[in-house]
């Protein structure tokens, strides 16, 4: 009686772990389509702020997005568009004071450009080597342009 038990207990479990991890894959599949419509969003609002004032009004949806991406970046295993939208909200925070600068425009497109490849490439984790060069592309144009 008590190995039948058992037996019901464990199967349940197992039932259990797959429904879970279905949940998570249907989850996976649904972040990568909205990281991709993220990503087209921070273009839009990067693309309507730089060519305003920069000043934060114009600012705070692109961090914001940003801070969104970075988070669910992390979430969902992707290390490296995490961290780049990190990286894209401290430039934001950094510079917001100064308004516009060549400099700044320089290093938002740069990050934006990047989260935008990195979705649509689905670069997982660190991103390998291609995330490599693309961290490395970005810590040049950051000692560069001073940002």
């Amino acid at each position: 009686m008590r190995t039948k038990k058992l037996r019901e207990q464990s199967r349940t479990q197992r039932s259990m772990i797959r429904r879970a991890k279905a949940s998570i894959d249907n989850l996976q599949d649904t972040f990568e389509i909205e990281n991709r419509r993220n990503a087209a969003t921070l273009r839009r609002l990067w693309d309507a702020a730089r060519f305003g004032d920069l000043d934060s009004g114009e600012l705070e949806p692109v961090h914001r997005i940003s801070h969104e991406i970075k988070g669910q970046g992390s979430t969902f295993g992707y290390e490296l568009l995490s961290s780049v939208a990190e990286s894209l909200c401290a430039v934001i925070t950094k510079n917001l004071r100064s308004r516009k600068s060549k400099g700044l425009c320089e290093s938002i497109e740069a990050h934006v450009a990047t989260i935008e490849f990195i979705a649509q490439a689905a670069l997982t984790g660190s991103g390998g080597r291609q995330g490599e060069m693309l961290v490395q592309r970005l810590r040049q144009i950051g000692a560069v342009i001073g940002t």
